[in-house]
Formats: C-alpha cells, sequence, structure tokens
C-alpha cells in the first residue's frame, strides 16, 4: 500500500522537476525521519517513521516570514541553520520556478501526473502478470458465493456460511455471470422484513434456509453477507509482447468499469454502499487473505488498488486532487486569474481534515470488524 502511494507521489514529484519546478523534500511515509540525504537538486528524499503513504514538498508551501521578525535573506541564499543544522534555502515568492508561479497548464500536468502515475503502475502490474503467471479469467457457474458473514446479521441467524454458494433466491435461479450478485442485492434490498428463500450448495449437498433482511423501506433490505461472482480462475500466459499488452489492456478497461460502477453506486445510493467502504486495515487484510488463498491473485489486487486510488483522486473533492484540477478548470475559465491562496488553502484544508477523519472512522471500523468486538 505505500509503495502505491509512494509511486502517485513520484509522479507529482517527476511531474514538477521534469517542468523545471522546485521542490524541498520527496518523503516515502510520513512523521519524524528515518533515514535520508539530500540530493544535489536540493531536494531532501527521506523514509519517514509511519509508511502509510508518502508527500512531496514545495517551497510554496513553507511559511511566510512573520511580520517584525529577523530579515529573510535574498531569493537563492542560505538561512542560518539552527544549531547544529543545514543552512536552508530561501526562494523568493515571486520566483517565477515555484509551483505556485507556474502557468495553469504546467500545474494541471503536476496535478494529474500523480493519477497517471498509478494507471500506469496498474498497467505494469497487469503486463507483468500476463508476460509470466497469466491474467486470470473467470469462469462463472451458477450462483454467488459467500466469502464472508456478518456476526450477528440476518445471514448470520439463518444459517448462511462463509464458503456457500447461494444458487438461488425466492425461487428464483442466480444467473452463472460476474452479474449474479447485483441481482441478488437488488432483491434483498427490495425486500426488506419479508422472508426471502435460499437455496445454498454447501460441501456438495443443496441445503434450504430462509433469511429476513433488515430495514424498513423498499431498498434498505440487507443481509450482512458479503458476495462474490462463483468463478473459478483460469490463468492466460501472454506468448509475446503484443499479446501481452492486449491482455493487459483488457484487463485494465474491465477494472477500470468495475470500479466506475462502484464509485456510481456509492453516489447514488450512499447509504446501501457506503458498508463496502474500505481503510488501510481492510485492504492489508484482503490482501493477507489472497496470499493465503493464491499467492498469484496479488497481482490483480495490486493492480485495482492502484485503479482505486486514481479514480477516488480524480473525484473533484476537496483534498484530493480532483480538486485541485476542479480550482485549476475554474481558473483557466477566468482567463487565467488566480482564485484567492488563502480561500484556496481553507477549501483544500478542510477537505483534508474531512478525509483524514474518515480515514480514521474506517481504521476503527475495520479493526473491530477484525476483532470481532
Amino acid at each position: 500500500m505505500c509503495s502505491i502511494v509512494a509511486f502517485h507521489e513520484f509522479g507529482h514529484f517527476y511531474a514538477a522537476r521534469s517542468l523545471g519546478s522546485n521542490a524541498t523534500a520527496f518523503s516515502i511515509g510520513f512523521g519524524p525521519k528515518v533515514l535520508g540525504f539530500e540530493g544535489k537538486d536540493g531536494v531532501e528524499y527521506k523514509l519517514s517513521l509511519f509508511p502509510l503513504g508518502g508527500y512531496v514538498a514545495f517551497p510554496d508551501e513553507e511559511p511566510e516570514p512573520e511580520e517584525g521578525g529577523e530579515a529573510a535573506p535574498a531569493a537563492g541564499e542560505a538561512a542560518p541553520a539552527a544549531a547544529g543544522g543545514k543552512e536552508r534555502r530561501v526562494y523568493d515568492r515571486d520566483d517565477p520556478d515555484l509551483l505556485n508561479n507556474r502557468p495553469t497548464a504546467d500545474r494541471f500536468i503536476v496535478t494529474v501526473a500523480g493519477i497517471v502515475a498509478n494507471v500506469v503502475f496498474a498497467y505494469g502490474v497487469l503486463f507483468a502478470q500476463a508476460s509470466t503467471v497469466g491474467i486470470a479469467q473467470a469462469e462463472y457457474r451458477p450462483g454467488v458465493a459467500v466469502p464472508s458473514v456478518v456476526k450477528g446479521s440476518p445471514g448470520e441467524a439463518a444459517g448462511v456460511r462463509a464458503g456457500d454458494v447461494i444458487t438461488a433466491i425466492g425461487g428464483v435461479p442466480l444467473p452463472a455471470s460476474e452479474r449474479a450478485p447485483r441481482v441478488m442485492i437488488a432483491r434483498v434490498q427490495n425486500s426488506p422484513g419479508r422472508p426471502l428463500p435460499l437455496q445454498v450448495e454447501r460441501g456438495g449437498q443443496t441445503v434450504e434456509l430462509t433469511v429476513v433482511p433488515s430495514g424498513a423501506e423498499p431498498g434498505a433490505g440487507r443481509i450482512g453477507v458479503q458476495l462474490a461472482p462463483n468463478a473459478e480462475a483460469r490463468y492466460v500466459r501472454a506468448d509475446n509482447p503484443v499479446q501481452g499488452a492486449a491482455l493487459a489492456s483488457f484487463e485494465l478497461s474491465r477494472m477500470a468499469g468495475a470500479i466506475a460502477g462502484g464509485l456510481s453506486q456509492l453516489f447514488t445510493n450512499f447509504s446501501q454502499s457506503s458498508n463496502q467502504l474500505a481503510g488501510p486495515v481492510a485492504i492489508v487484510a484482503a490482501g493477507s487473505e489472497i496470499v493465503r488463498r493464491d499467492a498469484s491473485g496479488l497481482w490483480q489486487f495490486a493492480a485495482i488498488i492502484n485503479l482505486n486510488l486514481a479514480a477516488v483522486n480524480a473525484l473533484p473533492l476537496p483534498g484530493l486532487d480532483g480538486g485541485y484540477l476542479a480550482v485549476q478548470a475554474v481558473e483557466a475559465a477566468r482567463g487565467g486569474r488566480r482564485l484567492p491562496k488563502e480561500v484556496v488553502g481553507t477549501i483544500m484544508s478542510s477537505g483534508f481534515l474531512l478525509l483524514t477523519g474518515m480515514g480514521l472512522v474506517l481504521i476503527v471500523r475495520d479493526t473491530l470488524n477484525l476483532t470481532g468486538l
């Protein structure tokens, strides 16, 4: 997870440096520095204590000297170092090489580069998979698989177990398709408080169960059961780079479509989809489960995490890359006239605090789910 976020940040860093913009630090992780060095380009490269991502620091983000304080050195000169420290370069706020002073097109390129980096990373992972172990292609069977059941849920009360395959609901067989989980979810959501007979395949035997979805209104039914297509993976390996590129492109587009559909559901039906949001703890747990079952599945897991990060960052929300892109679009529509720096900073800071809070909530929720508390 850390390497994926770090690659995202490297996209921003590489684009900024390629355009001649200054940067002061590139960090893998957050918090106090553990290891690091300063390159000939004046950038501090470091590994920080908490490996939950990374960041690129630009001179624009450093605080202005306080009024009445010690006079700042001229642009490009070294500031006096703290005791035992190293001299720090001070940049002129009007320096054209500062990212904040670059044209809108340059800032757009730097902002979107992180998103592009994750898409490129995902494609590279899939190409490597296609060229080695092969791309997993699903062979669908009737019904939906049940990877897990939430404790205390209506599904558990009905007797549904992890490892079951539900082949019919309400007397209607479920198709052999990746759409099967959506078919069952729709039936459950539209049947709150009403008994639903289930036909379940378990250990070679057919079991008849009845579940009563929780909820009071149509569209709000839930049974607390994780669903997945009932499929067996068949690996297709490329015979040459051209075939590998084609397989990787096909898989990338398939994943992108699935992510787009998931995000659409999140915004159009948030109350039902919000429980599917996952934080770092759940992602690590999912990765561990994949390794336990079949380590080759980590290739596609890494690819889809990269695409998810790219898609979420592209959303026009404060604190995300998409939020900055939206600001830049507004500025471009204004003929390049910049929005007040204080206004943009306040909006983005508020968004960052909100996202941080949501992340903490997800970490606590996923930890409790793992421990069963």
